[in-house]
């Protein structure tokens, strides 16, 4: 199962994800999109369901998206954008 996620905004540089627990995952990934393409930027492990991605330019537009892993795999919810503030 997909985890259902939201990312917001806190600040020029920084953003906030946050996701539903899936039962059975094993990790979480958290993808962003960079120069065309997804590129992994975080691997946590069960029993975390937050990330705070920092280092990013003001009023910009990112995409992000969060994957449920375990042994079966990973699945992946649908990706979402959110613009840094100014």
């Amino acid at each position: 199962v997909a985890p259902s996620f939201t990312v917001m905004a806190i600040s020029g540089s920084k953003v906030n994800l946050a996701w539903n627990a899936v039962s059975g995952a094993t990790s979480y990934f958290i993808d962003m999109w960079i120069n065309g393409a997804w590129k992994p930027i975080g691997n946590l492990g069960n029993g975390n369901s937050t990330c705070t991605v920092s280092g990013l330019n003001p009023h910009t537009i990112y995409y992000f998206v969060v994957g449920a892993s375990n042994a079966a795999g990973t699945t992946w919810a649908n990706y979402q954008s959110v613009t840094t503030l100014t």
